[in-house]
């Protein structure tokens, strides 16, 4: 998901800061406007870390990280806004929510989250964005988007009836089919 810059840890931790002590969400919305206007506008850490204050069981209301991280992508467009999109969706499901990543309770854009993958994977020679793609993907049933992140990663079907089908989409695909 890429390296942090070095200044933008500025960004992060006003970011920390704002959820340890309970800021507004007024000082949220201008730290958010402050990263999106300056040059980290395309910094997913940044981004995640907004995205989680705006979850409800910090500052936010249920609809509002989705709204966030979906703004953030519309502002920044095209194959980079589908990028970040993915890479900040994919920040937060490492977040806990009771026995599921806190990803499994927002309403996501699917169409982008596939899309951004796609184009993350274009930039960077990072397989890891596809797999945490996939993964999210398995927890919600997305079998057509798995399989085609799949295919899009060079991966080969298994054949229905082979001795290695039947079992949670082949084990997806064993485990991606890539080596």
């Amino acid at each position: 998901m890429g390296p942090v810059e070095p200044l933008s840890g500025v960004y992060l931790a006003a970011a920390d800061v704002a959820m340890s002590t309970g800021h507004s969400l007024e000082d949220v919305r201008k730290l958010a406007l402050g990263v999106l206007s300056g040059p980290y506008a395309a910094n997913s850490h940044v981004h995640r870390k907004i995205a989680l204050l705006l979850l409800p069981r910090w500052h936010g209301k249920p609809g509002m990280t989705e709204s966030y991280v979906a703004n953030v992508a519309e502002q920044l467009g095209g194959d980079v806004g589908n990028a970040v999109y993915a890479s900040t969706v994919l920040g937060l499901s490492v977040v806990s929510s009771g026995r599921n990543p806190v990803t499994a309770d927002l309403e996501l854009d699917w169409d982008r989250l596939q899309a951004g993958a796609k184009a993350f994977s274009k930039t960077r020679d990072d397989p890891e964005v596809i797999d945490l793609t996939i993964g999210l993907m398995v927890l919600q049933n997305q079998w057509a988007r798995i399989e085609d992140l799949l295919r899009f990663r060079g991966a080969e079907r298994i054949p229905p009836g082979s001795k290695n089908s039947g079992s949670v989409r082949s084990v997806i695909w064993q485990r991606f089919s890539k080596p």
